[in-house]
């Protein structure tokens, strides 16, 4: 093995020890939130088997992969019982009884809207910008906005099939880590859609990234447009397109000008009807408010200097899918540790001061980037 191999190998190893860290942080944070008072026995699961579980079910190096077209009809069959399963699991939950998470902001917005009023009136103080909720009106109208988080699991294992579409046994790996994740569990308890929202700006960027060379000008704006959109679910995918469109340009793939236009135009385009409609409430209570509220200026500037510098350096999709994971990570991180210090440790964790779900963000990244040992992506 040349010195070069070695490099990339001791840089991978880096990085699957980082995101592994990153994983089980995120996923001890929740058990010890909502595990607290149960028998001892289930915060230990969370706490110390399903770590062990974790590394066992990513480090370890197996001998056989699975290849054959059978065994994609059976990834299908499986990730559709796998659905219908954690569609069961929602419905223990009853939605009146929700009162975390985004589906009362996803509820109320959609109510106040299909009801002809102003939707951000809503008491809950919706912080999403506009697409984030037709996203979810769908399945409003199909009866529990609850399925968009189905889809977004539907989607993601569509994304692993693609990026192991040669390794059936990577898949089945990633898929039962995410399986056995309680952030992603409650995501689907509680309705929510931080996963699924992030899962599909994680599929434009692959779809993008993999169709570009083949595209000319129009795939460009339309690519940039749907970029947009997606921008107009939350804020914080401005800082996932610095870093892609940054590596993307480095590339000589992309032209810059065309894609922030398009960009903005799509992002404007849903924001224009709100903005017409109440403009003074939009600016002064809207998203933008609210979403500037949640980190002070000073950290956000650092935040897309950080995006900017790793645009610089990333060389591979699966350094953009990492270095994401890690902006994501380290933005609400940041921003729970200054919670932390202002609120005191016990009013940011076990209390209503810091929605611990944000970490959530970073979970289809950090998964995306892991580097399986032994397996082909």
């Amino acid at each position: 093995m040349d010195h070069e191999q070695k490099s990339e190998n001791t840089f991978f190893s880096a990085v699957n020890i980082t995101l592994f860290l990153l994983y089980v942080f995120t996923n001890s944070l929740f058990t010890w939130k909502y595990l607290e008072g149960y028998p001892i026995w289930m915060p230990l699961i969370g706490l110390v088997l399903l770590p062990a579980a974790a590394a066992v079910i990513l480090f370890h190096k197996s001998g056989s992969v699975l290849r054959g077209p059978h065994w994609d009809t059976i990834y299908v069959l499986l990730v559709t019982a796998l659905a219908v399963f954690l569609t069961v699991i929602m419905f223990q939950f009853h939605p009146d009884q929700i009162a975390v998470g985004r589906y009362p902001a996803l509820n109320d917005w959609l109510d106040h809207l299909m009801n002809g009023q102003y939707p951000y009136y809503s008491p809950t103080h919706p912080s999403g910008f506009p697409m984030i909720f037709f996203i979810a009106l769908p399945f409003k109208l199909i009866g529990d906005i609850g399925f968009l988080q189905i889809l977004g699991f539907i989607l993601f294992a569509g994304f692993i099939f693609h990026r192991y579409r040669y390794d059936v046994t990577g898949r089945l790996r990633l898929l039962l880590v995410l399986l056995i994740a309680p952030a992603f569990m409650y995501e689907v308890a509680v309705r929510s859609e931080l996963f699924t929202n992030m899962t599909l700006i994680l599929i434009y960027l692959n779809i993008y990234n993999r169709y570009n060379k083949k595209g000319g000008l129009w795939f460009s704006i339309l690519m940039g447009l749907l970029g947009g959109l997606l921008l107009s679910t939350r804020g914080i995918v401005g800082l996932i397109y610095i870093i892609f469109f940054g590596y993307l340009s480095r590339q000589d793939r992309l032209n810059p000008a065309t894609t922030v236009i398009s960009v903005l135009i799509g992002f404007i385009v849903t924001l224009a009807p709100f903005i017409y409609w109440n403009s003074e409430y939009f600016f002064k209570y809207g998203p933008f408010t609210i979403q500037m509220g949640y980190l002070p200026s000073w950290l956000l500037i650092i935040s897309i200097l950080t995006a900017a510098a790793c645009s610089r350096v990333v060389n591979s999709m699966n350094r953009v899918y990492y270095a994401t994971a890690l902006i994501l990570f380290g933005v609400v991180g940041a921003t729970f540790v200054l919670t932390i210090f202002k609120t005191g440790f016990t009013a940011a964790v076990k209390g209503d001061q810091f929605d611990i779900s944000y970490f959530c963000f970073s979970l289809p990244f950090i998964l995306a980037a892991f580097h399986l040992p032994g397996h082909q992506a």
